[in-house]
């Protein structure tokens, strides 16, 4: 912490308007700032507003292991879309093609 609160990030405030309007602020390639405040925050609704932003799958399976089950919820949710793209970018379907040819052989 700066002195007298003077260089600390707005997402550790004190005040909980602040760290809400800071959060507010953050974009989804803050994750790592959006983990921390979905994990650690006070108060509920901040980390379920952090979690929320968050879309990298890394970032995602971190909060799996909150103590705070809405945001574990908002985790399994997201991943689970992660894993839509990711079977409708044909990745599953390429890996499913090679078993199969695997098991043919």
């Amino acid at each position: 912490m700066g002195f007298l609160g003077l260089g600390t990030p707005k997402w550790r405030h004190r005040n909980l308007t602040v760290r809400q309007a800071a959060v507010a602020r953050l974009q989804s390639y803050d994750g790592h700032i959006l983990v921390q405040v979905a994990l650690n925050d006070a108060d509920p609704g901040l980390r379920v507003q952090a979690a929320a932003k968050l879309t990298a799958e890394a970032d995602l399976r971190r909060l799996l292991a909150a103590s705070d089950t809405k945001v574990v919820a908002i985790a399994r949710e997201r991943l689970g879309g992660v894993m839509l793209r990711i079977a409708r970018d044909g990745k599953l379907a390429d890996g499913a093609a090679v078993l199969r040819a695997k098991i043919d052989m």
